[in-house]
């Protein structure tokens, strides 16, 4: 009896853990559903974690410093006369040195503002630089723009001297131009250096020094006043230095003629003798003729303050003087 007790005892005990497994079971299946459920639930939030992402990278993208933007081209400039290559008259050139300052190489493209507008192009290496070279320019003051296919500009001007007034062949250091403006000599003096080696040369007007000496390169010329405003004349111009004495006399006479006198002849008694005599009787003597000399003399002291200096060719076969 006690034996089959205990055996009930012992299947009560095993129904009932049974029992408790079996709801063990269904409540750990109850939560792992539970979580399935909240993760299908939250399937949204996988963009909110895409959109993060996508907002931290373009905060990087931010952070990128922006694309380098090329530079401007630089230019130097030079403008001047050469002597002809066939003709008796001077002409004007134009040279454009264009300096890349990118790593990469531009194409440029070089307008010189004539009419008719002239262009060149040219293709210039990183960090480096290149000429472009205008022929047969006139007289004036031209713009020059310059355009890469970077998208880069830049621009300058170039002023040309009048090139035809020179006289050619140049056969000595010294020309001296006189034109009349408004009754007035505007008096231009070109140095030229015909030699090969550099040579200091001094200007004098009547004996009248005009400047510190002058370093000129062998072959080249320069002008050394430009249409200086100058009373009316004789003035003579000298440049002196190693090997070179040459001087050109120049008139100026461009102030208009009087106009032919209308008024009546004065009646006014002339003055007792010794009493002072009417400004308007003064004759023209020697010492009022010297005095509007000495005034255009001054003015070309002053017209030295206008020194061009630059590079300029001249085409000559001599041998240093």
């Amino acid at each position: 009896m006690s034996t089959s007790l205990d055996r009930a005892a012992a299947r009560g005990r095993l129904h009932r853990i049974a029992l408790a497994g079996l709801a063990s079971a269904t409540i750990t299946g109850l939560a792992l559903l539970g979580t399935a459920a909240v993760a299908a639930a939250q399937q949204p939030g996988d963009a909110t974690v895409d959109t993060v992402q996508v907002e931290q990278q373009q905060g990087r993208d931010k952070e990128k410093p922006p694309a380098e933007q090329p530079e401007q081209p630089e230019l130097f400039v030079d403008a001047g006369c050469e002597a002809p290559k066939r003709g008796d008259q001077w002409v004007g050139y134009v040279d454009v040195e264009v300096t890349n300052p990118n790593k990469k190489a531009v194409t440029y493209t070089v307008t010189l503002k004539t009419d008719p507008e002239q262009s060149e192009e040219v293709k210039v290496k990183g960090d480096d630089a290149e000429f472009v070279s205008f022929g047969n320019v006139p007289t004036g003051t031209f713009e020059i723009v310059v355009t890469g296919d970077d998208g880069t500009t830049a621009s300058s001007e170039a002023k040309l001297d009048r090139c035809g007034e020179i006289s050619d062949p140049v056969d000595d250091e010294l020309q001296v131009f006189v034109r009349c403006a408004d009754g007035r000599g505007l008096v231009t003096i070109y140095l030229f250096n015909l030699g090969r080696e550099t040579r200091a040369l001094t200007v004098s007007v009547d004996d009248i020094e005009q400047s510190e000496p002058v370093e000129l390169d062998g072959g080249a010329y320069l002008v050394y006043i430009d249409e200086e405003p100058t009373e009316d004349g004789t003035y003579v111009v000298r440049v002196t230095g190693e090997g070179v004495d040459t001087e050109e006399t120049v008139t100026v006479a461009c102030a208009p003629a009087p106009e032919p006198s209308t008024t009546q002849p004065s009646t006014t008694a002339p003055p007792a003798q010794g009493g002072p005599v009417p400004s308007d009787g003064l004759a023209a003597t020697g010492a009022a003729v010297g005095g509007v000399a000495v005034l255009g003399v001054i003015a070309l002291v002053l017209g030295a303050a206008l020194v061009l200096i630059g590079r300029r060719r001249v085409s000559t076969g001599g041998s240093d003087g």
